[in-house]
């Protein structure tokens, strides 16, 4: 059986501390890193479908990418 242990790290300057505006910035390039690694998942699945002559999958793909830049578009 494992027990978490939460302890204070000890190398953090006495002075820091974490407030909400930190974490809303945070959370806001945490958002960001994954839609940009989503669309280029997008792109790079493009990419091979491209290469493999996969019709189907170039336009699956295609409208999942127009979607996912509209859904992208209404969020700003």
């Amino acid at each position: 059986m494992y027990l978490s242990v939460l302890e204070e790290n000890p190398y953090i300057p006495k002075d820091a501390s974490v407030n909400e505006q930190d974490r809303q910035i945070a959370e806001k390039i945490l958002e960001e890193s994954m839609s940009v690694f989503h669309e280029e998942t997008i792109y790079k699945q493009i990419d091979e479908a491209l290469d493999a002559n996969d019709r189907d999958r170039f336009f699956e793909l295609s409208a999942m990418l127009k979607a996912f830049k509209a859904i992208k578009k209404d969020g700003e």
